[in-house]
């Protein structure tokens, strides 16, 4: 995960990306690629995601449905 986005990232950016890991809590799995996280993992890391758009709104339906 952290990788594949820190490759072509700013200073500013990779800060932003670890905020977010930790917001979602995905800081300790970051050396993991994203097909080695479990099904609540993905999920959390497609909000991951889109927080990283720095989104004025962010719309979603169940976003935690099925997530433990």
């Amino acid at each position: 995960v952290w990788a594949t986005f820190t490759a072509v990232m700013s200073g500013e950016q990779k800060d932003k990306l670890t905020s977010v890991l930790e917001l979602i809590h995905l800081k300790d799995e970051a050396a993991n690629l994203a097909g080695n996280l479990s099904h609540g993992q993905k999920q959390w890391l497609e909000i991951g995601m889109l927080l990283m758009q720095n989104p004025k709104l962010l719309l979603v339906d169940e976003p935690v449905a099925g997530m433990t």
